[in-house]
């Protein structure tokens, strides 16, 4: 029975009855009529909540007679108020409150614990939020700023599980923050971090160095992982009372979007290492045809149908823009600016986080004007911008339906049309005198009759590397806007009625 009854007050946050086992000695002097303090206490923490000194003075007082019927009562009252705070269970907020009591211990471990660690990065300044070490213990002020947005989507805090959890704790408390109704929103990419939540083998990061032996650091790492479960599971309740249109946008498109990335990172992983990877001399080669076997397959019926297959899929329009991002510092300017005017033309979703975001965008743009969640209140990782649906595109460089190639150079088909032919003369009249003291004269012009001329593009050196997409009769359009360099293609459709896309960003599709 004493057991049934022990489980039961673990599954409602409550504590069985115990004596409590942090008293491990009585105090030197022992303080008459501390039982009414430790009533009177426990009275003002009931009025206040979250007022943790009131719950440890009343832990404190219990000691003068800690096998009292009395002093039983009042720390099974504390202990549960500690479980209901931290989402401990009964054994585990004994311990933290035995350690927190341990004052002179406890603000050791402080010093010992913030002087050593570091404050060079922000992942340095995220766990000194997590111990306590720029005032307040995270977990129990987890709206203080944890600045992660940079490095949270495949960056540093892959590799950091302690600034992870400070990461976590922080976004749970802005989903449930009170009087923001769109906050729970941002489930839409927090879910990616909540459903792999740390695990108590998180535990052994304090093996080592400054964190070994270091009990504050080991009770408020266990503190924060038991609130942070806590604080998912309430979002989570949440969450599962919406309905089922906002659940499509918020939780289920998000949650496949970032599957299928996922699934595609694992298949991709050697093309993803080597996108990430520092840019160096010869990077360009190896992503260029590591690209070109992705893009190939994709449609090619249009532009319009090219770029929306490379967004839809998980991984092209990153390593487009990390490719773009190679040629810029291999010195190919012109072929760095085409590459990356189409990584802007589309979606790049470097991590799952962003795939996630677009899975929600989808979502919302399946169900129309019914949606419950307009595309602007969508959480967004200030590291990432959403990029303009084909930005750049309509107005760079030159096109036309291509005449000719050959010495390094492309003629356009020019068109014939019919003009009228003036004659003009100068008459006697000055029209101006310019600064420079050349006088004008007004000219006089009359009509002779229409003649025959044509007019088109004109001709466009062209970079060597792709003369063979180039052929007469294709219609392309060249990016010649910088650096005086030879153009370079951006997109070649088949024929002058545009019936089939054959390159784009200087990708062959067939």
């Amino acid at each position: 029975m004493i057991k049934v009854l022990a489980a039961l007050a673990i599954m409602m946050g409550t504590a069985a009855a115990a004596e409590p086992t942090w008293c491990k000695a009585p105090p030197k002097e022992r303080q008459e009529g501390w039982a009414k303090s430790g009533e009177s206490l426990l009275e003002q923490y009931r009025g206040t909540k979250h007022s943790q000194h009131l719950l440890f003075a009343a832990a404190r007082v219990v000691c003068n007679a800690p096998h009292s019927r009395e002093a039983v009562k009042i720390a099974t009252e504390v202990v549960s108020a500690w479980m209901l705070e931290t989402g401990l269970d009964e054994a585990r907020a004994q311990e933290s409150i035995a350690v927190r009591l341990d004052e002179a211990a406890w603000t050791a471990d402080e010093t010992r614990l913030c002087d050593a660690l570091p404050e060079e990065s922000k992942l340095d300044d995220a766990k000194r939020h997590l111990f306590g070490c720029k005032g307040n213990i995270l977990w129990m002020s987890p709206m203080d700023d944890v600045d992660l947005e940079e490095e949270i989507e495949r960056g540093a805090v892959d590799h950091d599980d302690l600034a992870h959890v400070a990461w976590m704790l922080h976004r749970a408390a802005k989903e449930l923050e009170p009087y923001k109704p769109d906050a729970l929103i941002g489930y839409v990419i927090d879910q990616v971090d909540f459903r792999i939540l740390p695990t108590d083998a998180v535990m052994h990061e304090l093996d080592v160095a400054p964190y070994n032996g270091n009990r504050r650091a080991r009770i408020l790492l266990m503190e924060s992982l038991a609130s942070l479960r806590q604080q998912v599971a309430r979002i989570e309740k949440v969450i599962a009372a919406k309905d089922a249109a906002w659940r499509e946008i918020v939780v289920a498109g998000p949650a496949e979007a970032a599957r299928q990335w996922t699934e595609a990172a694992h298949q991709y992983k050697e093309q993803l290492a080597h996108a990430d990877a520092t840019p160096v001399a010869g990077c360009g080669k190896k992503l260029r045809s590591e690209l070109a076997a992705i893009m190939k397959p994709m449609d090619h019926h249009s532009l319009d149908g090219a770029l929306d297959a490379i967004s839809d899929h998980p991984l092209a329009g990153y390593l487009l823009a990390r490719y773009a991002r190679c040629a810029l510092v291999e010195g190919d300017q012109q072929l760095g600016q085409t590459v990356g005017v189409l990584a802007g033309a589309v979606r790049q979703k470097p991590g799952p986080r962003w795939a996630a975001y677009y899975g929600a965008m989808d979502a919302i743009a399946r169900l129309g004007e019914s949606s419950p969640v307009k595309a602007h209140q969508l959480p967004m990782l200030d590291s990432h911008h959403d990029s303009g649906r084909h930005k750049g595109w309509d107005n760079l460089g030159t096109e036309g339906v291509i005449a000719s190639v050959g010495g390094g150079k492309v003629t356009f088909v020019q068109k014939k049309i019919q003009v009228m032919d003036q004659e003009c003369h100068e008459t006697n009249k000055i029209e101006r005198v310019s600064p420079d003291g050349h006088v004008e004269y007004r000219r006089v012009c009359r009509d002779k009759g229409m003649v025959w001329t044509t007019e088109g593009p004109t001709p466009v050196i062209l970079d060597p590397r792709f003369t063979d997409q180039i052929k007469p009769g294709r219609y392309g359009r060249f990016d010649i806007d910088l650096y005086d360099q030879p153009a370079v293609p951006l997109y070649l459709y088949a024929d002058a009625r545009k019936s089939k896309l054959v390159a784009i960003g200087t990708f062959l599709l067939q």
